[in-house]
């Protein structure tokens, strides 16, 4: 019969299947080392070092929709949103400038802004990627050509 590892314990995750994966580095080191784990190295072992935000777009009979989905499996709709470096920044512009009525030249004007204010290097047509969805064309990524001129509007502004 398996012994648990002294410091292991029984634990609540947002998804219970991931039980055994919280337990499972303490329990390596405890049979690995002879010994056990220090609560930092606890702390270390068990945090989510690749845990990966989305933003996933769509367009149906209601109309567009955005979701942002956490590392935890949770999921929030929004009208606008960022993520990542800068996203606090970038969040409080968009909330600030965001409506509904926007165009959609409007709303790329608005992202590339807000990157623009949040980017450390100079945003341009390289290092910049945009996409839309939309009830005539569904999900699209932007040609290099459709890049450079939504750069280019902002920049002569």
């Amino acid at each position: 019969m398996p012994v648990s590892p002294p410091r292991a314990m029984p634990s609540t995750t947002p998804n219970p299947s991931e039980s055994r994966a919280v337990l499972r580095p303490s329990a390596i080191w405890h049979y690995g080392f002879g010994e056990s784990a220090s609560g930092e190295e606890e702390e270390s072992i068990m945090s989510r070092p690749f845990g990966v935000a989305l933003l996933i777009a769509g367009y149906d009979e209601d109309g567009p929709s955005l979701y942002h989905a956490e590392p935890s499996g949770t999921f929030y709709r929004y009208d606008a949103k960022a993520i990542g470096s800068g996203s606090e920044g970038a969040q409080a512009e968009l909330q600030a400038s965001y409506h509904k009525s926007l165009t959609l030249a409007e709303a790329e004007e608005l992202v590339l802004k807000t990157l623009k204010q949040v980017m450390e290097e100079k945003l341009d047509a390289n290092n910049v990627q945009l996409a839309s969805v939309t009830k005539d064309k569904g999900f699209r990524v932007y040609a290099d050509d459709e890049m450079k001129s939504c750069v280019g509007r902002i920049e002569n502004e």
